[in-house]
């Protein structure tokens, strides 16, 4: 009824974000993104296209540095 999952289980009511104080630039997530929706150049913040993003997480699952956040 708020267009949120708390269980994370609904897709489409899932928001994958970049945070911006913990991203380093490694790349892994856009490396990994099946339909090419983050962009950001190498040592430089990356950012999600939520217009293009699919919700299929393989971001959130690559993340060494614990940026990507489910919301």
């Amino acid at each position: 009824y708020n267009k949120k999952c708390t269980a994370r289980s609904c897709k489409p009511l899932l928001t994958y974000t970049i945070d911006k104080d913990k991203c380093v630039g490694c790349g892994a997530c856009k490396k990994n993104c099946p339909v090419d929706a983050i962009s950001g150049e190498k040592k430089q913040i990356h950012e999600i296209n939520q217009d293009l993003c699919i919700k299929c997480g393989k971001c959130f699952t690559v993340c060494k540095f614990d940026s990507v956040i489910i919301d």
